[in-house]
């Protein structure tokens, strides 16, 4: 695990002021959710969206720039109200930013009206995160198999540093796990989301858990050697009724096969993803034209 400081906050086990001082610098977008009594007797559901301006403590300061209001009483009466934010943070290694959403819950202190009794500023007590996502930056597509032929996955705690050892783990991998190997569910340019049964790769969510993920694609005009890449896991769900688990992994690393020496050459894709995986995976205009 990372270690925190002024710097760095760990995405998972965020520090709240931390990421609420990223999102002033950001001026990041923020959602306020409260059921809030209008004019009258007239009460409504509001989503206010703006941004935190100060932080103090548990205390934020936030200013209004939009609202949504809605007949129904699904959420928290004022003074509690649910917030959410979406800022980039840095996950402290060469993969760059994430763009997280943080929710959870607060109170509502002090409020500046405008007319209809909406708010146009709010004080708020704010707690820290109960809901932390990692937010996609590239689309997502199905997995066709003669695209991704013969995929593998497996728990690394380092990447090969050689040719010589990492066609050695293929080989053992490809000898030992016929049975295991993962079912893709969807692959985009960062990341991919897949199955297994694999007890070794059905670990829950540690921290830096990192992976070596492959496939062989029949579009390589010689598909001698799997296109191979280092990711981390983001996302891990389980079927009750089923002996897989899920798994979403976003790359951090892809290797470069067309170095003629041993020593391998990784690529670093983690902050704009794959660029020829998204060739790989974007429809063929020119077959669309003559469908």
């Amino acid at each position: 695990m990372h270690d925190l400081d002024n710097d760095i906050y760990h995405i998972w086990r965020p520090d709240l002021q931390g990421v609420v001082q990223k999102a002033i610098k950001q001026k990041s977008q923020v959602t306020i959710q409260t059921h809030w009594q209008l004019y009258g007797c007239n009460t409504a559901d509001l989503s206010l969206h703006g941004r935190f301006i100060g932080i103090t403590g548990q205390q934020t300061q936030f200013i209004t720039e939009q609202y949504d209001v809605g007949l129904t009483k699904n959420l928290p009466a004022s003074p509690e109200c649910l917030y959410t934010i979406i800022v980039d943070m840095p996950q402290g290694d060469s993969t760059g930013n994430a763009r997280m959403e943080y929710g959870g819950r607060a109170t509502i202190l002090d409020q500046e009206l405008h007319r209809n009794n909406l708010p146009l500023g709010l004080l708020l007590h704010v707690w820290a995160p109960t809901r932390i996502r990692q937010l996609r930056r590239h689309e997502r597509h199905k997995c066709p198999e003669h695209i991704f032929a013969m995929p593998g996955l497996m728990l690394i705690d380092e990447a090969p540093t050689s040719r010589r050892k990492l066609l050695t783990l293929l080989g053992l991998y490809y000898a030992r796990k016929s049975r295991a190997r993962p079912v893709l569910v969807d692959i985009s340019a960062g990341g991919v989301c897949l199955k297994t049964s694999d007890p070794g790769c059905q670990r829950f969510m540690g921290a830096d858990d990192s992976y070596l993920f492959f496939f062989f694609s029949e579009k390589d005009e010689q598909p001698r050697f799997p296109h191979v890449f280092v990711g981390r896991k983001v996302g891990i769900f389980r079927s009750a009724n089923s002996r897989h688990a899920g798994l979403r992994i976003k790359f951090s690393r892809e290797l470069v096969w067309e170095e003629p020496d041993d020593e391998l050459r990784w690529l670093d894709v983690g902050a704009a993803g794959s660029s020829s995986l998204a060739a790989m995976i974007e429809p063929d205009e020119t077959e669309e034209a003559g469908e």
